[in-house]
Parts: C-alpha cells; sequence; structure tokens
C-alpha cells in the first residue's frame, strides 16, 4: 500500500491501480489460507474432544469393573462353593482386556499416558487372572487377596484416568484462548479490516481518477496541487493504519 501511494505522488494511476489489484490478491489468497488453517484447528478441536469422551467412556468401564470386583470378592468370601465363581472372574478380566485395548487404540491416534496407569491396568489383569485360577481351584485362601489387590489396582487406574481427563480438559481451555484458534480469530478480524480498507483505497482511486480527468493537461493529473496533496495524505493515512 505504501507502494501505490508512492505511485499516486508521481501521477502514476494505472500503475497504481495495477498494485491495489495485486495487493487485493494477495489478500483473498491469505483469507483462504486462514480459512483453510481455521478448518485444520477446528478439526483438531473436535478430534481432542473425541478423545476425551473415550477416556471417560472407558473410565466409567473401569469404575464399573471396580464394582463388580468388590462384589465378587464378597461373594467369594461368603461362598462355600467357589469353583462356578471362577466364569465371573473371567467374565471381569475379558472385560478389562478390552478396556486395556481401548487405550491402547487412543495411543495410536497421540494419546499419552502415563506409564503408571498400563501398569496398574496391567497389575489388575494379573491378579484377576490369578483369582481366575484359585477360584476354579476352590482355593479361597489365595482367591481373596488377588481379588483385593485387583480391586486395588482398578481404583488407582481410575485416579489416574480422572487426572488424565482434567488434563485434556484443561488443554483445550487453554487452547481456546492462547492456542491457534484464539489466533486465527484475531487475524480473521485483521484481514477483514484490511479488505474494508482496500476497498476504501479502492474508492480513493476512483475519485483520483475522476478527478484527474478534469485536469487541462490531458493525462489524468491535478492541475490544483493543494486537491491533489490532499488526497495524497489521505491515501497514505490509510495505508498506515494497515
Amino acid at each position: 500500500m505504501n507502494k501505490s501511494s508512492e505511485q499516486l505522488k508521481q501521477g502514476n494511476l494505472k500503475e497504481s491501480e495495477e498494485t491495489q489489484e495485486d495487493i487485493m490478491q494477495d489478500l483473498n489468497e491469505l483469507n483462504e489460507e486462514m480459512m483453510d488453517a481455521l478448518e485444520n484447528a477446528l478439526d483438531s478441536e473436535n478430534f481432542l474432544m473425541k478423545m476425551m469422551n473415550k477416556i471417560k467412556q472407558v473410565k466409567n468401564d473401569i469404575a464399573e469393573l471396580s464394582k463388580e470386583q468388590e462384589a465378587l470378592k464378597n461373594k467369594t468370601k461368603n461362598s462355600t462353593e467357589i469353583k462356578e465363581l471362577s466364569d465371573e472372574q473371567r467374565d471381569l478380566r475379558t472385560r478389562l482386556s478390552k478396556s486395556i485395548d481401548d487405550i491402547f487404540e487412543l495411543t495410536k491416534d497421540g494419546l499419552q499416558i502415563p506409564p503408571e496407569l498400563g501398569r496398574e491396568l496391567g497389575e489388575a489383569y494379573n491378579k484377576m487372572e490369578k483369582a481366575e485360577k484359585n477360584l476354579f481351584q476352590s482355593d479361597k485362601g489365595e482367591a481373596l487377596p488377588n481379588q483385593e489387590k485387583a480391586k486395588e489396582s482398578l481404583d488407582k487406574s481410575l485416579e489416574m484416568l480422572d487426572n488424565l481427563i482434567s488434563q485434556i480438559e484443561e488443554q483445550a481451555k487453554t487452547g481456546n484462548k492462547k492456542g491457534s484458534n484464539s489466533r486465527l480469530s484475531s487475524l480473521m478480524e485483521k484481514l477483514a479490516q484490511l479488505i474494508l480498507m482496500q476497498q476504501g483505497i479502492n474508492g480513493q482511486l476512483q475519485k483520483l481518477a475522476l478527478d484527474g480527468n478534469k485536469g487541462t493537461d490531458g493525462k489524468g493529473r491535478y492541475d490544483n496541487d493543494i486537491e491533489k496533496k490532499d488526497v495524497i495524505e489521505k491515501l497514505k493515512t490509510s495505508a498506515g493504519t494497515g
């Protein structure tokens, strides 16, 4: 825009108009790039929300497993025939395996989980497997502590999943305030201002062309130097604000 103002000073109206067209083309290209970036940012935010929802579902599943493991432990404690309870223990272990697989799939999508979480889930699985064998062998003395340890590891896993969910939620909030979405909003607003400014300059160019045709030399230049200076100063002011 400063280049355009200099061209106007020299009376090169045609070259100035061409420069303004180049500026408009650049602004349009910038607009397209920013819209693409905005779409990518929104996709990223949606992906983050989907990931968080999946983690919450896994947490709910493990919370239910913890309750049922506690109930099965109490049933084991109060039963005289515990061999058939091994089927219930196997069902809990199978469901835990699915939850572990779900978390593993999330890590493929970029989720970073603390090593302690994987360790506690693995410990819960191992203790369930041992308890299952103990129940099948009617060994209540070994089954009960393994069931208890499985429950403890499940509860520790729940605490870690709670912390992980809180971290993701905080990340989402911070992203909305300081991340790419906030920056893109600011840039889009600036782009809109530039386009409006460009439209104003184009209007000044049209006025300059019309008034210039009234000159006496037939070249589209002003005879009145004072009026010409006023228009140029307005254009310089508009360009300077960009």
